[in-house]
């Protein structure tokens, strides 16, 4: 029987030449195991170890590589896990050295970084999949206390070239066009001079000067009345009111304007002679134009007071009304 045997080598890496072979011709490298073959543009090729563009795609996407699923080569996606630590150390990036990738420190200096897209004032912010310019926003809650005590702000230091917490002191503050009697408010955007909007406070106020009789209980007795002109009021009720008689009861009063009630207050008191309650009641009110502003008082039993003066006492305004004016 006639025994073929294809063109070969005992010595390892030894690869033959394009002369040596005739197109589609197989030679063996009986060392090293590799098979070669010419191709029909003339260059020799290795069948045992594939160049990289002679691999078809299979099903690979863009950054895939091939990894062994187990059972065969398939394309995957290469995760952080696969590389192992090669020398790193905490915050250590991969970084190519010229020849390698290599673990070390990254320091990257302001002018090393291009534009990106950022306008002035910006920084480099992570937006949950990237670094990209954004405009700085933070919260009070967001600062450390770093070295900072009570009653300090965050302040530029020229001389340390940094902002640091710092006592400010009025005499360092720029008059910055304000006037006498001004103080600093909040514009919304920046702290800018300001005034009072009034440069004193107004008030009005009314207070019985006689008992008021609550002929029929659980009905509403005018107590005292002021009008006040156009603007934001405090407006507090306050009355002393005693019973006529034994049995237990309850006292309310309320701060009125017409038909509406804008705050209201209510006591109960136990069965004795004698017993008094003392109520009181705020309200905010903010009026358009000039208005009658009314306290009022109502018991659960008819014939009891509503006093001018503390009880055993001569001292006057027990019961009454009282208006300031705040914007």
């Amino acid at each position: 029987m006639t025994v073929y045997q294809h063109k070969r080598s005992a010595t390892a890496t030894t690869v033959p030449t394009a002369g040596q072979l005739l197109f589609g011709e197989l030679a063996v490298n009986t060392a090293d195991g590799n098979v070669f073959t010419r191709l029909q543009d003339g260059s020799v090729f290795n069948l045992t170890t594939p160049l990289p563009s002679r691999i078809l795609q299979g099903g690979a996407v863009t950054g895939n590589v091939i990894r062994w699923n187990g059972t065969a080569w398939a394309a995957d996606q290469l995760q952080f896990g696969d590389i192992n630590d090669g020398g790193a150390s905490t915050g250590d990036v991969l970084q190519f050295d010229g020849s390698i990738w290599a673990a070390t420190y990254l320091t990257v200096s302001p002018n090393q970084i291009t534009q990106g897209g950022a306008s002035a004032g910006q920084v480099i912010l992570w937006n949950g999949s990237a670094w990209t310019p954004t405009f700085l926003s933070l919260s009070i809650e967001s600062l450390e206390q770093g070295t900072a005590t009570e009653g300090q702000a965050v302040v530029w230091d020229d001389l340390e070239g940094m902002w640091m917490a710092k006592t400010v002191q009025p005499n360092t503050l720029g008059q910055a066009s304000a006037t006498t009697g001004q103080f600093l408010k909040w514009g919304g955007s920046a702290w800018q001079p300001a005034s009072l909007p009034y440069a004193s406070l107004t008030s009005s106020q009314s207070f019985i000067t006689s008992d008021v009789t609550l002929t029929s209980a659980s009905t509403w007795y005018t107590v005292s009345t002021v009008t006040l002109a156009a603007g934001t009021w405090l407006v507090l009720g306050n009355a002393t009111m005693s019973r006529a008689g034994t049995g237990t009861r309850s006292f309310g009063i309320q701060i009125n304007i017409s038909t509406t009630t804008y705050a209201s207050a209510s006591q109960g008191l136990a069965s004795a002679t004698g017993n008094a309650g003392q109520l009181s009641c705020q309200a905010i009110i903010t009026l358009t134009s000039s208005t009658a502003v009314t306290l009022q008082a109502a018991s659960s039993t008819a014939g009891d007071y509503v006093l001018a003066n503390e009880i055993n006492m001569s001292v006057g305004k027990a019961s009454g009304i009282v208006a300031v004016r705040i914007a």
